[in-house]
């Protein structure tokens, strides 16, 4: 069999594509049929011995060392994403092998087989088999909550608990993330859930008019006060009241705010009569509130009163894995809405959603479903139903990793050197810098996110390789000054 490293490597290829859901059966021992709908695929025609490969009897590879691979690949039967379900297998392929003694000639040529076999028939295995299930709990199903991120779901736990109590809290995360969604969480588990979850958006209504819409105002108040307005807060008095952009409030409107919350009284506009109200706050923003209150930009008394307890969501970009899961969700949904029943992506629209930095977060990925969706011909969603920018993010992407696999220095490949981290996943964090500055804790930080983590010497020393191969340019600054950015 060291003559068939072909066969194997395709073998080991359909073998990872079964542990992430695309054949459940498979995962759990059954083999039954697992080749039958990739019958038409030449090179696994042709690999006679392949069956065998995975008979329940058999050893599932022949080669020396690699039976070790079967627990390896079982252990990426939870990833969710396809594209990065092969950048783990290539990035662990090296350390596995070698220490069985393959040769580095033959580690390299199964490394390259595997990927490239796992691209080119990807597209086809997911077409055949079975979406895979979503990992997500019942009571984040029914806020509306899809996602397999250990980060998320342990907020969410969190805000469960929080829930019970009566506690201010303050959501921060980018534009998309789910800030609405995690704020009606905590509303439907507190003891409030029978009232109402009365919302404001405080960047929406002028600053003129921002303390009678929230605190209600007299008849005769100002010029078009024609009537007596409650205001929201009375009107979710025992309730809850989620102040989304609350960094939008004038100066006014931020000491009203706080008198609310320390003494639970309010003062309508054009009225001299306290009046009492019951009302939890939850406030959001897209904005650093903490920079906000250095530059004098917003009360720090009042940031402190709103942030009792404080979640910060992630970005899109640092949930790699819920991409795929989301756009299964998304593509389901509005393949339903519009009748579109039967859909699907190709391996290469995953892909390019996989690589690409999602600056709108989960709005912006349903959105571009929900067109592909309605632009889509035939049973296929492709790149020629993606916007511009994520297909040339991922052409991006793709040429970087070009560069980074071409790259050496002191006439030894980059990529050798920079054993802990592939160079995929590389590529793709450095893709998503979008030509910015970073610094080494950045960089650090983005690594960590992306699944790979490193220490902080470790980072520092890639960050020196990659500007030695021309890779990243470096400002010239020492130790916290030092920045890099791509170079072009």
């Amino acid at each position: 069999m060291k003559d068939n490293i072909n066969s194997v490597a395709e073998g080991l290829a359909l073998y990872l594509a079964s542990l992430i859901g695309v054949y459940p059966a498979a995962a759990n021992g059954d083999y039954a049929g697992l080749f039958d709908p990739v019958s038409e695929m030449p090179a696994v025609a042709e690999a006679d011995e392949l069956p065998r490969l995975f008979g329940r009897d058999e050893r599932p590879f022949e080669i020396e060392g690699l039976e070790d691979l079967r627990g390896f690949f079982r252990g990426l039967s939870a990833q969710r994403e396809p594209a990065k379900a092969i950048e783990d297998a290539a990035a662990s392929l090296d350390t596995l092998l070698r220490a069985r003694g393959v040769t580095r000639e033959e580690i390299a040529r199964l490394k390259l087989i595997v990927m490239r076999a796992m691209e080119e028939y990807l597209d086809i295995i997911l077409g055949r088999g079975q979406p895979p299930a979503r990992p997500v709990e019942s009571e984040l199903e029914k806020s509306g909550v899809i996602t397999a991120d250990e980060k998320v779901i342990e907020l969410f736990r969190r805000a469960a608990r929080v829930a019970s109590t009566s506690a201010t809290v303050l959501i921060a995360g980018e534009t998309g993330t789910g800030k609405e969604l995690l704020a009606g969480h905590i509303h439907r588990l507190s003891p409030r859930a029978g009232e109402k979850l009365v919302e404001v958006n405080c960047a929406a209504i002028p600053q003129t008019l921002i303390e009678s819409e929230l605190f209600g105002h007299e008849k005769g108040a100002f010029t078009g006060a024609t009537r007596r307005r409650r205001g929201r807060f009375l009107a979710a008095n025992n309730g809850t009241l989620l102040m989304d952009e609350v960094s939008e409030l004038d100066p006014a409107a931020q000491v009203k705010l706080l008198r609310v919350l320390q003494e639970g009284t309010l003062t309508p506009v054009g009225s001299d009569r306290e009046i009492h109200c019951d009302v939890r706050i939850i406030a959001l923003t897209s904005q650093d509130l903490f920079r906000m209150t250095n530059e004098g930009a917003f009360r720090p008394e009042l940031y402190y009163r709103l942030k009792v307890v404080l979640f910060n969501l992630p970005p899109l970009r640092e949930r790699g894995g819920d991409i795929h899961i989301l756009a299964d969700h998304f593509l389901e949904k509005y393949s339903r809405e519009y009748s579109r029943k039967g859909l699907r992506f190709s391996g290469d629209a995953l892909s390019a959603l996989a690589s690409y930095h999602f600056p709108g977060n989960v709005r912006e990925l349903e959105n571009i479903v929900r067109a592909a969706v309605a632009l889509a011909e035939g049973s296929t969603i492709t790149l020629n139903h993606l916007p511009a920018e994520i297909t040339e993010a991922a052409a991006g992407s793709r040429d970087l990793l070009s560069r980074i696999r071409a790259a050496s220095v002191d006439g030894e490949p980059v990529s050798r050197k920079l054993l802990k981290v592939p160079d995929l996943l590389l590529a793709k964090v450095l893709s998503n810098t979008r030509g910015s500055w970073f610094s080494r804790k950045g960089f650090r930080e983005h690594l960590h996110s992306a699944g790979s983590p490193v220490s902080d010497r470790t980072a520092g020393t890639y960050l020196k390789l990659l500007d030695a191969a021309g890779i990243l340019e470096w400002n010239g600054e020492r130790t916290v000054r030092a920045r890099y950015r791509l170079k072009t």
